[in-house]
């Protein structure tokens, strides 16, 4: 079987530094990471089964609509429709796809996305104002906070939004194709709080 080294479609784009209007408080911090991300779809009528062997192997049952479980390692994210998103730790292929492939088997349809997504992580005091400028999702604490999630186009680009705390920090989940588009109209958002760009540390 052929091993596959993540490259970021970023690499080179993401320039370490502070940029935008505020250079020396800046309200946004934009940072580019990797998880190891599959993507389980249930079969009809396999939603509890398949709930059951994700929390007896991880620890994480299927969330409802819009909502996330987590541990200190993984995170399992509600991402449409009778589908979720099993994401692993920061920079790390911890997750076996055969042998969750195998206990899934005849249950439900398991994709790996973990080469298929962008991962940028959005935070700072002005996060929220800069997500406000790119999509439609009401991201008030009151509609959405903590351990909630959304799948919504932003910049018109399909995304899926998780929300991991309240200070605010968020993952936000891009198809690769889309990446540099996505990655510039984030920061055309940010500019006016001023932002600080990491590129992704380490290709797992």
């Amino acid at each position: 079987m052929s091993e596959f080294t993540y490259t970021s479609p970023l690499a080179g784009v993401i320039k370490p530094g502070v940029y935008g209007a505020s250079k020396t408080a800046p309200g946004v911090a934009i940072l580019e990471t990797w998880r190891s991300l599959y993507s389980i779809m249930p079969r009809n009528g396999q939603q509890s089964v398949v709930s059951g062997v994700t929390r007896e192997r991880y620890g994480l049952p299927l969330p409802d609509i819009g909502r996330v479980t987590s541990n200190a390692e993984h995170s399992m994210i509600w991402s449409g429709l009778n589908q979720w998103m099993l994401a692993g730790a920061l920079n790390e292929t911890d997750i076996n796809f055969p042998e969750l492939a195998d206990a899934l088997k005849d249950m439900a349809a398991l994709v790996d996305h973990s080469h298929a997504r962008s991962i940028i992580r959005l935070s700072g005091s002005q996060a929220r104002h800069t997500l406000a400028k790119l999509c439609a999702l009401d991201t008030h604490p009151r509609s959405f906070s903590s351990n909630y999630s959304a799948a919504t186009r932003m910049a018109h680009i399909s995304t899926l939004i998780h929300q991991i705390d309240a200070a605010p920090l968020y993952e936000i989940y891009v198809p690769r194709a889309f990446a540099r588009s996505f990655f510039s109209e984030l920061c055309e958002a940010a500019a006016e709080y001023g932002y600080i760009a990491e590129p992704l540390r380490r290709d797992p």
